[in-house]
């Protein structure tokens, strides 16, 4: 990750609206950090420091699934495996989370060796805040599928209990996680109806366009 990006510079693409692009083959603590550091500044911009840690929670469940999708290409490319052939995604996903936790910096190089990485953008017009995560495979059908019915799923319910009785599919990243970030950005008053995720030209991208209401609005239980 290009942590050489000072204060200076993320505070001028804040206030002249530029987009900050910051580019990483890894994604651990110290990456983590720092996105939390740019986050707090684009907050304390727009006067709302308060949504903090929940914001910084859906980017890190967007980046931990882009992340996870960089580590099965490599996985399945070393283990022979076709990961757009249903039946080998299965089988391959059967020991992926063990075999890839167990070998964490084996396969960190290896992303890094295939040029695969995690891209953030960040935008800030007036008070909307656009946050893109990216990264550089395009997703499975079964991925998309999966990711799909989640969204779908948690725009139409009232409560996470809800959503969970609809569906005990969270087997993967782009479960439980993306689930609990459409819930809270809604909460905090936040429209989720333009949250994509989509592939596209060799990506896939998430995409955040946070129309930040100027007041808290009152909370309710996710």
């Amino acid at each position: 990750m290009d942590t050489t990006i000072s204060k200076a510079r993320v505070r001028e693409a804040i206030e002249n609206e530029k987009v900050l692009t910051i580019v990483t083959h890894r994604y651990l603590a110290h990456e983590r950090n720092y996105i939390d550091f740019v986050l707090e500044l684009y907050l304390n911009e727009i006067g709302r420091p308060e949504l903090q840690n929940k914001l910084s929670y859906c980017i890190h469940e967007l980046a931990g699934n882009a992340k996870k999708a960089n580590t099965k290409r490599v996985y399945f490319r070393e283990k022979g495996l076709n990961i757009y052939n249903p039946t080998e995604y299965h089988l391959g996903m059967q020991n992926f989370k063990a075999e890839t936790v167990a070998n964490i910096q084996h396969y960190i190089a290896m992303q890094e060796e295939s040029g695969l990485y995690v891209k953030f953008q960040f935008k800030r017009e007036g008070k909307t805040l656009k946050i893109a995560v990216r990264n550089n495979t395009e997703i499975t059908q079964e991925e998309n599928e999966r990711i799909q019915s989640k969204l779908q799923l948690a725009r139409g319910a009232e409560s996470l209990p809800e959503i969970m009785e609809q569906s005990e599919d969270y087997t993967e990243g782009a479960g439980l996680g993306l689930v609990m970030s459409i819930m809270m950005l809604r909460n905090l008053g936040i429209q989720t109806d333009h949250f994509q995720v989509l592939s596209r030209n060799g990506e896939t991208y998430a995409v955040l366009f946070l129309a930040i209401p100027d007041q808290p609005i009152k909370k309710t239980e996710v």
